[in-house]
């Protein structure tokens, strides 16, 4: 009886012992396999940095209409928005407010080098005020192509195509209708900006249609082949 029951109490360790196996093989395999997705992601985020993006070949002043075209047309809403006009904002304000500050800070610094010196000092008093204009001309250039503020508007702007190419895919080159293409990038950001305002200002629903009732509508999964102006596509 004792050996019978030493068996049964065998048995059911044993099956025991194979049910933790078993579930600590799960969490193993299961374990494994966030490992290797995790670095599928990795591997596949290291290849969409290296890929050329269908956008790839814009000037600056196309990215700025597409964002303008994809807004007006409701395929980005306005909680996209907020950030990339205030970098536009911000980059506005540097640029003008830039040669206010260059010019005083470059007669405590730059001016009162030697060279600059010997300008001021052998050559008559207009050459030495045009060579004041022409540096901070040249410094100013400079700060509207590579600025911390212009940078940073420049990735807000592909943060945005990126959002338009997860929404409607390859068909994100149909926004690039800009005509005509002399219009500048700080015009079609001023036509976002002015927009949405329209769409969330005091006047909205007032004097301007509100985001929700604003035209054309745009159906994403049809976009851009059958595309009305007055209507909702389907």
């Amino acid at each position: 009886m004792s050996s019978f029951i030493q068996y049964e109490f065998l048995k059911i360790y044993q099956g025991n012992q194979k049910i933790k196996n078993y579930y600590k093989r799960k969490r193993l395999i299961f374990q494994q396999k966030k490992v290797l997705k995790k670095k599928q992601k990795e591997i596949q985020m290291s290849t969409n940095n290296l890929r050329l993006k269908p956008w790839f070949h814009w000037t600056d002043e196309e990215r700025s209409h597409a964002i303008f075209s994809a807004y007006e047309k409701r395929i980005l809403k306005s909680e996209d928005l907020p950030s990339f006009l205030r970098a536009n904002r911000i980059n506005n304000v540097s640029t003008w407010v830039f040669p206010l500050i260059a010019l005083p800070l470059f007669n405590q610094s730059i001016f009162k080098l030697g060279f600059a010196q010997r300008i001021l000092l052998t050559r008559p008093a207009i050459e030495w005020h045009c060579f004041k204009i022409a540096t901070v001309a040249a410094s100013w250039l400079a700060w509207l192509n590579f600025s911390p503020f212009y940078r940073k508007l420049e990735n807000e702007k592909e943060y945005l195509l990126d959002t338009l190419e997860s929404r409607i895919g390859i068909n994100v080159l149909d926004l690039n209708d800009a005509l005509p293409r002399w219009t500048t990038s700080q015009e079609y950001n001023r036509r976002t900006q002015q927009l949405y305002n329209q769409r969330n200002g005091f006047f909205a629903g007032l004097l301007y249609p509100q985001e929700e009732s604003s035209r054309p509508l745009v159906d994403i999964a049809s976009f851009p082949k059958n595309l009305h102006k007055e209507k909702l596509t389907k």
